[in-house]
């Protein structure tokens, strides 16, 4: 469902929509992660919604193709997880977390045509919980049980000030730079805003070799 073509293909070759199809084939569950979800009709979000399917947001894709801006409103009020993503480097060049949050909070108001479609504390919260919900882990919060999952930001970076609207500026102007550590099941994998588990000139070097070797 990240096109309409592809949407209507399907209607076409099988006579029924993506979701009542998928619901005929038994895999229409609570276990279903729906990935752009963007060209659902009405009765198919209801479905997708009593069967506890979720739908994974990917703002940065669904522009890079000329796409439709999701309803994320819409989609809460009908009690649909979203969890939100970047897709792959195909459609995504930089597969930046922190960009794709301001993109859809910026899409989402224009979509609405109203600053206040979306709150700062929504978006984050895309970005932590509900992206564990998404993906029935136990990630996305700090608490007894969760793994311990979650980025160090520096409070005294510029990006990120003032610090009394903190959540805003997470969302709207956070810097890549503000991001000090990040860890994954309990293990460090950012250090002081570098990549703690690889060599960086090696990478550098493989990144040149295979680009002349491809001819980019």
């Amino acid at each position: 469902t990240d096109s309409r073509s592809s949407s209507d293909a399907v209607a076409d070759r099988f006579g029924k929509r993506t979701v009542f199809l998928l619901d005929d084939w038994g895999v229409l569950t609570d276990r279903l992660v729906s990935v752009h979800g963007l060209w659902l009709e009405d009765e198919e979000v209801d479905l997708l919604a009593a069967r506890g399917g979720r739908i994974s947001y990917n703002p940065a894709s669904n522009m890079f193709f000329g796409e439709r801006i999701l309803d994320l409103p819409e989609l809460w009020n009908k009690g649909l997880t979203v969890g939100i993503a970047t897709d792959g480097a195909a459609s995504n060049n930089s597969l930046n977390l922190l960009s794709d949050i301001r993109l859809a909070s910026l899409a989402q108001k224009v979509r609405a045509g109203d600053p206040r479609a979306v709150t700062a504390q929504q978006l984050i919260r895309l970005l932590g919980e509900d992206g564990g919900r998404l993906l029935n882990l136990p990630v996305g919060r700090l608490d007894a049980g969760y793994k311990a999952d979650f980025m160090v930001l520096d409070a005294l970076d510029f990006s990120l000030q003032p610090l009394a609207s903190l959540e805003s500026n997470i969302v709207h102007s956070a810097s890549d730079r503000a991001v000090r550590h990040v860890y994954c099941g309990g293990r460090q994998v950012v250090k002081d805003g570098r990549l703690a588990l690889v060599d960086h000139l090696e990478l550098e070097k493989r990144i040149a070799k295979l680009a002349a070797e491809l001819k980019w």
